[in-house]
């Protein structure tokens, strides 16, 4: 199992420290959820980057529950995203911006959203987690997961087409949308 575990060491912590946005925090997760994997010793686990993921979730629970921190938005509607044009509908500047190593803009776009919907969007486009994994991580149902990734990543795709145009992953940075 430890060798199982070693080569996620590092998509944990990102993963922790984009949850908990403090270096330290995220180290304490990480320790924890190894340890709590360690102690787990059957090998018929079916998906095991999602079972570690998943551990590492609850430990980022445990970590808010302790510092008494609410974090659900029951409201979305007070995430109000403008409407954008048909550029919304492709999947290439997701994939471009996050196959490339995150810029500062795009780690403070990220750090904006709401914690359900950053979770959704960190596990399926930056951890490369499948959407019905990372309903299972989350215990959420998928379609909680692809409503959160929709809403994250039309605040995402507003808040950085000035970045990506600049990248030239999208038309002239001067569109209107």
């Amino acid at each position: 199992m430890k060798r199982d575990l070693l080569p996620l060491l590092d998509s944990m912590y990102a993963y922790a420290l984009r949850m908990t946005m403090n270096e330290a925090d995220a180290e304490d997760i990480v320790q924890d959820a190894c340890v709590r994997a360690l102690k787990y010793e059957r090998e018929d686990i079916e998906n095991f980057k999602s079972w570690v993921f998943r551990i590492v979730h609850n430990c980022f629970m445990e970590y808010l529950k302790q510092r008494k921190k609410h974090i659900y938005v029951d409201d979305f509607e007070a995430f109000n995203l403008p409407e954008t044009q048909e550029a919304m509908q492709s999947p290439r500047l997701e994939a471009q911006l996050f196959r490339n190593a995150l810029s500062e803009d795009v780690e403070a776009a990220l750090k904006e959203l709401p914690v359900p919907i950053r979770e959704a969007v960190v596990l399926t486009d930056i951890e490369c987690l499948s959407i019905r994994d990372a309903a299972s991580v989350l215990e959420v149902p998928e379609g909680t997961i692809k409503s959160r990734l929709w809403r994250g990543r039309k605040f995402l795709f507003n808040k950085l087409y000035l970045y990506a145009s600049q990248k030239g992953f999208v038309g002239g940075a001067n569109e209107e949308l």
